[in-house]
């Protein structure tokens, strides 16, 4: 439990401490130390002529709940976007979790979702996933640093997965996971 507790970002330390047992009902004492976990950011870069400016702010741990939500804002010589994400690692007090990222840009759009429910201990006996990413947007043709023309570019990703396990058996876990990705890129003249 510590351990886990641990892989957490926003958590520095974690100790579980029995502090009474009636013989039948353990109490536990869990005392954890957090780190700050707002985010802000902020990018500059400069190649090939051209200026690329990027701020972000990302929350870690949103009211104490483990939840990630964020927001930013990117502008390059291809295109400017603003892009919004939320994880939560406990959806709807599980271990499963939901991931959902919507990026709008000037010249397409992005759409992520996953939700993934692990094994997240060694005694579990399933596991299952999916994955989803649409994504549009143009892309530019150079010609000796000179745009010369764009098209239509989009993605299609998607992916399941399912696993399973006899659990814990003595000191060995054996864990067994088959998966489907589906992957799909069109390219067309830019509308």
């Amino acid at each position: 439990t510590e351990r886990i507790l641990r892989s957490r970002g926003y958590l520095y330390d974690a100790q579980v401490v029995p502090i009474r047992w009636d013989g039948h009902t353990v109490d536990l004492e869990v005392g954890t130390r957090d780190v700050w976990t707002l985010n802000p950011g902020v990018s500059f870069s400069r190649k090939g002529g051209e200026n690329a400016f990027g701020v972000a702010i990302q929350e870690d741990n949103l009211l104490g709940t483990g939840q990630r939500i964020g927001i930013q804002w990117d502008s390059d010589v291809d295109r400017t976007s603003v892009a919004l994400s939320y994880f939560d690692p406990h959806f709807r007090g599980t271990f499963d979790q939901l991931g959902i990222t919507y990026a709008e840009a000037d010249d397409g759009d992005a759409k992520i979702f996953s939700y993934v429910r692990p094994f997240h201990s060694l005694d579990t006996r399933r596991a299952a996933g999916i994955f989803l990413n649409n994504n549009r947007r143009n892309d530019s043709r150079y010609v000796l640093g000179d745009n010369v023309g764009e098209f239509e570019h989009r993605q299609d990703y998607y992916e399941v997965s399912r696993g399973w396990s006899d659990g814990l058996e003595g000191r060995w876990v054996n864990r067994w996971t088959v998966g489907l990705p589906y992957a799909r890129a069109r390219f067309a003249p830019d509308p």
